[in-house]
């Protein structure tokens, strides 16, 4: 206890309060984790049988149905609700039985196995799933960083398939962390493994996979729930975010993680050049890159907390203009924003920097410069009157979506 105070001082003493406090949480994170592990392995031991019957009922009621696995990096509760789960839960619709496993459990702790929609099960009983004595389809993606190429390679080897998911730049401010060189190595292997089905988000990461391999290669970019962010419905909104509202000044919002990829110097240009605009955005705090940064000065810009997905929409609503304020590099370029596809979905216009992936579609309105965007969010205001825009808007965020992606997918599993 001695050393652990001391420890904590010299940190105090060699790198201020800020660090201290971050230390003291990435400690908690790892407990929590590593309490996780043990409540998992509890529960594993002690509802074995449980567990076994549940999924032998599961699998008395498939029939033929295609049995697709998941590797989850993520809780399906994890506020941000991005590709996997999506198409997780599009799959399930689609004669298909899924599994998304999340090594830690939620709401399957008894039951071994929790039906989160029709056909779509929470599980952290991949042990069992493995176990299974009929072809499956394992999912993984490329920011996993833990899953061995090894495990993959075996499964493929016992007659599965396996799709790899390339779905952004492997790069530290993706991870959040630097990457071990046994991780890239996984990932080269991957690519240039062609028993592996490699799917690619953006054209970028598709002319990287290209390179590596002549067969099992998709660019199947990312998409958006239609029905869900296409609806306005009722709800409370955070006090903070009615202030907001009955400010009456036009709102131009962005919502996703804030990370380095956003860039802070545009959003002070537009802030000192359009006093009159409030500029929103919504979501978790991915790193210190904000920090970096004093916008107590600027009264017309505000970082909301995360908002519960089922509410998302409904804010998103509110926004006069939608906006992706990336900085233009490699992670950006390699990017397809799920966030556009749902903008699309909620009918507002569309502000981006010339990004790759932004470029391609009609209804996104592309800046080249700083002064560009703030033009191109003046005019987008005055598109509420034009019809024709909007009706491109809605038939690319039709075509977009995650049903036609989960139809791709479908149709190149059965090519294999």
């Amino acid at each position: 206890m001695i050393l652990f105070f001391k420890h904590s001082y010299n940190i105090f003493k060699e790198k201020g309060l800020a660090q201290l406090i971050r230390r003291a949480f990435n400690y908690l994170f790892y407990l929590q984790k590593s309490l996780l592990n043990y409540i998992s392995l509890f529960f594993a031991k002690f509802f074995s049988l449980v567990h076994q019957v549940r999924l032998r009922k599961i699998l008395s009621l498939n029939g033929n149905k295609t049995i697709i696995i998941m590797l989850g990096t993520h809780s399906w509760f994890y506020p941000m609700f991005q590709r996997p789960p999506q198409l997780a839960k599009v799959l399930a619709k689609k004669n298909c039985t899924v599994f998304y496993y999340y090594k830690f459990p939620t709401k399957n702790l008894i039951s071994g196995f929790y039906e989160v929609v029709n056909d779509c099960f929470l599980s952290f009983r991949l042990d069992l799933l493995l176990k299974l004595n009929i072809k499956r389809m394992f999912y993984t993606v490329s920011y996993d960083l833990l899953t061995e190429f090894s495990f993959l390679s075996n499964l493929i080897y016992e007659g599965n398939l396996v799709v790899y998911d390339y779905l952004d730049e492997i790069h530290p401010d993706i991870n959040q962390k630097s990457i071990e060189s046994s991780k890239i190595d996984k990932h080269d292997k991957i690519l240039k493994d062609e028993r592996f089905i490699v799917l690619a988000t953006a054209e970028k990461l598709f002319d990287e996979v290209t390179n590596s391999r002549k067969t099992n290669k998709y660019l199947l970019p990312n998409a958006c729930d239609y029905e869900h962010f296409s609806q306005n419905k009722k709800i409370v909104f955070s006090t903070d975010y009615l202030t907001i509202m009955n400010s009456n000044k036009p709102i131009i919002g962005y919502y996703g993680t804030i990370a380095k990829w956003i860039d802070f110097e545009l959003l002070i240009y537009l802030a000192e050049k359009r006093k009159d605009f409030e500029f929103v955005l919504i979501g978790l705090i991915g790193d210190n890159s904000v920090y970096d940064f004093d916008f107590r000065q600027f009264k017309n810009i505000t970082f909301h907390k995360p908002v519960k997905y089922q509410d998302l929409p409904s804010y998103a609503h509110t926004f006069n203009i939608s906006i992706i304020p990336f900085k233009k590099y490699s992670v950006t370029e390699s990017t397809s924003p799920i966030k556009l596809f749902e903008y699309m979905a909620i009918g507002k216009p569309i502000v981006s920097m010339d990004l790759a992936e932004c470029k391609k579609y009609e209804s996104v309105l592309i800046a080249n410069s700083y002064e560009e965007f703030a033009e191109l969010i003046d005019y987008g205001l005055k598109l509420k009157i034009d019809d024709n825009y909007f009706e491109i808007m809605k038939k690319e965020a039709k075509q977009n979506s995650w049903d036609n992606r989960a139809d791709k997918l479908l149709e190149i599993i059965g090519k294999v």
